[in-house]
């Protein structure tokens, strides 16, 4: 029997009424009814390629960081990328037990088979054995059983170097120093001609260089100021009319400042800035930082035995800025007053005491006001007690050894302590290798490996996680990884 036209007109309204439901129930009877899809309920297989925990590997490209690579696979081939967790309970200071390293570390490769991941120094990881946990869900919202991997970081590694791309046409004069700015976006690498080398601590070359540094000769010194982010820049010998003031910020040069007979190296501390008079008897000029006016001068009057050049070279100066100590060519380290600008004593610290023979100091770092770092010139490495005025502990330990300890860094916790060496004139392999020591107590927690080059100026990032090394025409980049 037919349907009339009222009837049928009534019956499509309704069905539209009803939504696409309603018009699929009434149609019901025409159709078959729909398949429904088996519910996916299998997580997908993830397995760690890199590390590997049977080798220990950890680093693929040299560069100290961990790299991770990982392969996933789902049943029915939904496996969703974005969904990668890499976690590692207590490896991160102040990072959170549950964080997912992979959203901070860098990714290489992150796709439907798997993904390559490359630790970041914010997110670096602690040294010692660590467990990393990776897991990834599918489409359908199923986790992965996490796979793990167990391996040992060492306390410290080699990680990359900063070529200076010195120009061939420049007198080839290798750099001396280097100090980082206090927020560790910039660096800066004077060398013996004059000129410095402005480089991005996370580049690989230098921004530019500066010229127009015409008092910085030989064997320059620099020391950043890091309320004002003021430089200052000294040469090493009586070809040096004094020190100049760099603006880190603008890179430009603010002023020059003579200094006596010519200034070997400058320091600045507080309210003052200290600078060392070359070829003469040792003494210390002290300036106002602000006006840069002469406050007064250490005499020191050093009996140089091996030295035309008594240069006072090296600076240390206790928080309150009211005790000083500095280091001299052939003359040992002496103490200073430094608010009235008086000498109080020298010392002999390289046994036998009392010979005479003083010896020259290449570095000096203070940590808690209390423990003074000298490193001497082809002798090692000294660790101080400014309170009973004694050493008390050696690199080496025994007096009749000796290593080439160049240069000195402390980090800025005040806990550990990097001394640079000189593998162009060491001999063997453990006299040529960086160290790390913690202090006080001069333990050795590490030891780098040996890059080549005439190393000179050390320096902390303000991360503390890398210190920084002058190595003739470029600067090496070790990791320094938390404990």
């Amino acid at each position: 029997m037919g349907v009339s036209g009222s009837t049928w007109s009534r019956a499509r309204w309704l069905l539209l009424a009803a939504g696409p439901l309603g018009a699929a129930l009434a149609v019901g009877t025409c159709r078959e009814p729909a398949r429904r899809e088996p519910q996916d309920l299998t997580a997908p297989v993830v397995g760690i390629v890199f590390p590997v925990q049977a080798t220990g590997a950890y680093d693929r490209d040299s560069n100290g960081l961990v790299d991770v690579e990982v392969e996933w696979s789902d049943s029915s081939g939904k496996v969703d990328p974005a969904t990668v967790r890499v976690v590692c309970a207590g490896c991160v200071p102040g990072v959170a037990a549950d964080t997912n390293l992979a959203q901070g570390w860098r990714v290489v490769r992150l796709d439907s088979a798997g993904a390559v991941f490359e630790e970041t120094i914010p997110l670096l990881m602690r040294a010692g054995q660590r467990l990393l946990g990776v897991s990834v869900a599918d489409t359908a919202g199923n986790r992965s059983i996490g796979a793990t991997v167990s391996f040992t970081l060492p306390p410290g590694d080699y990680h990359r170097t900063i070529d200076l791309q010195y120009p061939a046409q420049w007198p080839q004069e290798r750099g001396v120093d280097l100090a980082i700015t206090p927020d560790g976006r910039k660096g800066f690498a004077p060398f013996e001609n004059g000129h410095v080398a402005v480089f991005d601590p996370d580049g690989v070359q230098p921004t530019h260089y500066i010229t127009n540094v015409s008092n910085s000769i030989v064997g320059s010194f620099i020391s950043i100021d890091s309320g004002t982010g003021l430089a200052y820049v000294a040469g090493g010998g009586w070809e040096t009319a004094g020190f100049t003031v760099l603006d880190t910020r603008t890179e430009q040069v603010v002023r020059s400042v003579a200094v006596g007979m010519g200034a070997v190296s400058v320091w600045q501390s507080g309210s003052r800035v200290f600078a060392g008079e070359a070829c003469t008897n040792g003494r210390v000029f002290v300036y106002d930082k602000a006006t840069l006016a002469q406050l007064g001068r250490v005499e020191v009057g050093a009996s140089s035995t091996g030295s035309v050049c008594p240069n006072t070279i090296v600076f240390a100066l206790t928080r309150d800025g009211r005790l000083g100590w500095a280091g001299i060519v052939m003359g040992g380290i002496f103490s200073f007053d430094a608010v009235n600008y008086t000498l109080l004593r020298r010392y002999d610290l390289f046994p036998p005491e009392g010979d005479g023979v003083y010896n020259s100091v290449s570095s000096m770092v203070m940590a808690g006001d209390r423990w003074l770092y000298v490193a001497e010139d082809q002798l090692g490495l000294e660790e101080f007690d400014t309170g009973t005025g004694r050493a008390t502990a050696r690199y080496p330990s025994d007096p009749r050894a000796y290593a080439l300890v160049k240069k000195l860094s402390l980090s800025p916790d005040g806990r550990l302590l990097f001394a640079s060496t000189d593998p162009a004139t060491a001999v063997g392999d453990h006299q040529s290798a960086p160290l790390l020591f913690t202090v006080p107590g001069l333990q050795i927690r590490h030891r780098f490996p040996t890059r080549p080059g005439i190393v000179d100026g050390v320096a902390f990032h303000p991360d503390g996680k890398r210190v920084f090394q002058m190595a003739g025409f470029a600067v090496q980049v070790y990791l320094v990884r938390p404990e």
